[in-house]
């Protein structure tokens, strides 16, 4: 009797021993698959499509589609139908990453090498069948001053809507929140600055994750949600009707300027959630130093 209990506690023993050993290899897989795909949305399903884009000035500023063509305070961007925006990353807003996906779908790392020149043309303005990653268009700007203003270059800032006055925004057309992991980059000039609408926004019921290292603190131009105002550098109360500058223009001259948006694969918010999501985008420039 003795030695046949005596061999039941064993059995019991190796058993709860080889239950321990299982559970144990799940908790380390369960971490190792955290530590590694800790990019995007752990999937390759995110993606925007149908983006309406629009550019406008105020006040002196003209904007024209071409550097030869009649300057206004309005332009309308054209983008392909069903463009498409797939997460992609940047740390300068001008070279961008594409996404290294494993076998399994999920996100692995980043291609080694950053994308720019024609690379990036390849992937700009082109519909999810065409491989599209990015919307990038080109216009150009004009400041003119009257004769008694001695001004040889101004500044050029982003509008908030104010009262009346349409400003920049950047808004979802439904409920799947894709604005929230938006990026638009201004380069002009050699200068390049990234502006991160609804910076203050999260996509409701996202779950935490760990960004690639680096990509996720890149330094940006921050844009409240709520009421669209902007965020002084350094500062987390949005409270500014027109951001910080951006660059400066000489006066009556056609700069050109190229605007870049994708969709920021090290955002918290891009998640599965935001897929085929519809998108609007309003930009406008002002100048303070013709107000």
């Amino acid at each position: 009797m003795f030695n046949r209990k005596l061999k039941n506690e064993n059995k019991k023993s190796k058993k709860q021993k080889i239950i321990t050993s299982i559970v144990t290899v799940l908790s380390s897989v369960a971490l190792f698959t955290t530590a590694t795909y800790a990019w995007f949305a752990l999937t390759n399903s995110p993606q925007v499509s149908q983006l309406t884009l629009k550019a406008g000035t105020s006040g002196s500023l003209q904007i024209c589609n071409t550097q030869n063509g009649n300057f206004g305070d309005t332009i309308t961007l054209d983008v392909p139908a069903q463009s498409c925006l797939k997460p992609i990353t940047t740390l300068n807003g001008t070279q961008f990453y594409k996404p290294v996906y494993g076998p399994d779908g999920m996100v692995s790392g980043i291609e080694p090498s950053a994308l720019s020149g024609v690379q990036l043309t390849d992937i700009s303005n082109k519909t999810e069948a065409n491989g599209g990653y990015v919307i990038q268009k080109t216009f150009y700007l004009r400041a003119t001053t009257e004769s008694s203003v001695s001004l040889s270059e101004v500044d050029v800032r982003l509008a908030a809507p104010h009262g009346t006055t349409q400003g920049t925004k950047i808004t979802n057309a439904d409920a799947n929140h894709a604005a929230e992991a938006i990026r638009v980059s201004f380069t002009c000039n050699g200068k390049t600055v990234i502006l991160e609408p609804n910076a203050d926004a999260q996509v409701p019921g996202r779950t935490a994750q760990t960004a690639l290292s680096g990509f996720a603190n890149v330094s940006t131009m921050k844009q409240s949600s709520s009421n669209f105002m902007f965020a002084a550098a350094g500062s987390g109360t949005y409270d500014k009707i027109t951001s910080d500058e951006l660059f400066r223009i000489p006066v009556n001259t056609a700069v050109p300027v190229t605007m870049t948006v994708w969709l920021e694969g090290a955002d918290p918010d891009c998640i599965n959630a935001i897929m085929g999501n519809l998108i609007n985008a309003q930009i406008r420039f002002i100048s303070t130093d013709m107000s």
